[in-house]
């Protein structure tokens, strides 16, 4: 068993790989699966999926403005829909626009006009549990999970190795309970994934909770679309922890699936 340098109070790092499963890895580190969402509904639902990837594509075209207007109607439990498009461009308007016909074909949103630059109408999701946690971030956790899924299929199938995927992971240990969104094994190889749809603050906290799970920060991944492109660059070079937006996070874990060959 081989340890990295680590930092004081960090969880040393380990490359031991003669484990076979997730639960197995985490058992020789004196850590319980306590649940996962495996099984849930919400990540079986192809429909379900279909709408969360289409949500992720247009908050990377701009629809992003108006995913957080919703957030706080939810908040403040105002039911009014007046949003102005007049400060985006042309393909932010239309995205938010698409974002807001995505609502009324699921009866979220009624009523809904664009008069004068102004996105009017009533939200109707406010007595919908299920419907604002989907927009509050479950969309974006689905759409992820879709997409490792999608991209760790296709890479075991081409190089002849199992892989597990395992969403909404809760661990228990000495410790405490710790929750992942994303803990993906790749023949032995352990790859950890969170997902931010909102504000991506302390970035260093979860590069320290793969630590915990003895997961190298060169295989943790934090997907968010609060950075910019280049701040991303920057922060995954100098930290050697992966962050990536929805809309290249594909690519990126390709890449990084990539060095396990070597």
């Amino acid at each position: 068993m081989i340890f990295t340098k680590q930092s004081p109070g960090v969880t040393p790092v380990t490359t031991d790989h003669s484990f076979t499963s997730i639960r197995e890895y985490l058992a020789r580190k004196s850590m319980t699966v306590e649940s996962t969402g495996l099984c849930d509904e919400k990540y079986n639902i192809a429909a379900l999926a279909d709408f969360a990837q289409k949500l992720i594509e247009l908050q990377t075209k701009g629809g992003g403005s108006f995913l957080k207007y919703i957030r706080t109607a939810i908040v403040q439990k105002d039911c009014r829909c007046s949003f102005s498009l007049k400060h985006l461009s042309d393909e932010e308007q239309k995205a938010c626009i698409d974002i807001a016909n995505l609502l009324c074909a699921i009866n979220g949103l009624t009523n809904a006009v664009e008069r004068n630059g102004i996105l009017q109408g009533h939200f109707t999701f406010l007595n919908s549990p299920r419907l604002i946690n989907f927009l509050n971030g479950d969309f974006a956790e689905i759409a992820i999970y879709t997409i490792t899924k999608r991209v760790l299929t296709e890479y075991a199938r081409s190089h002849s190795v199992a892989f597990e995927l395992l969403p909404n992971l809760v661990v228990t240990s000495d410790a405490g309970k710790r929750e992942y969104d994303l803990l993906a094994r790749v023949g032995s190889d352990l790859y950890v994934i969170e997902i931010k749809s909102g504000k991506a603050e302390n970035l260093l906290y979860y590069k320290k909770r793969g630590c915990e799970l003895g997961i190298p920060p060169d295989h943790q991944i934090l997907v968010t679309s609060d950075r910019s492109e280049n701040d991303m660059e920057l922060i995954s070079y100098f930290e050697e922890f992966h962050l990536a937006g929805p809309s290249d996070f594909a690519d990126k874990l390709r890449n990084i699936l990539k060095i396990r060959e070597f």
